[in-house]
């Protein structure tokens, strides 16, 4: 019985997400977005401090027919719970803004978020 506890009480701890990871918690534009222009800056917003270590924008062209992939420059390598990047404009389509990030429990977390300019 006691070995059993002892199991359960271990895969428990295991399974308990960390609260001292980096997530983005919101962007500008909103993932999902639809927007008719696009955007000048590109913002990502960490629920906690993080230090931004790569973002790169994939755009897909609206007929699908071209990807463009580029990576952005990092402002700053301090730990933020706020980024902001040029974004860049590379015409109607769906953009795809990956990132990582590395939090301040030194674990490195990635995640994604999209929006889309329509065609004029």
């Amino acid at each position: 019985m006691r070995r059993l506890f002892l199991a359960v009480a271990l895969l428990t701890s295991l399974a308990t997400p960390s609260v001292s990871h980096s997530p983005v918690n919101s962007s500008n534009p909103a993932d999902g977005a639809t927007l008719q222009v696009a955007p000048a800056t590109l913002t990502l917003m960490l629920a906690e401090p993080g230090r931004f270590m790569k973002v790169d924008v994939t755009h897909t062209t609206a007929d699908g027919s071209a990807n463009h992939i580029i990576g952005l420059e990092i402002p700053s390598r301090k730990m933020t719970k706020m980024m902001e990047f040029p974004a860049p404009d590379m015409g109607a389509g769906t953009y795809l803004i990956e990132w990582r990030v590395l939090g301040g429990d030194g674990h490195a977390m990635k995640g994604a978020v999209t929006y889309t300019v329509s065609p004029e």
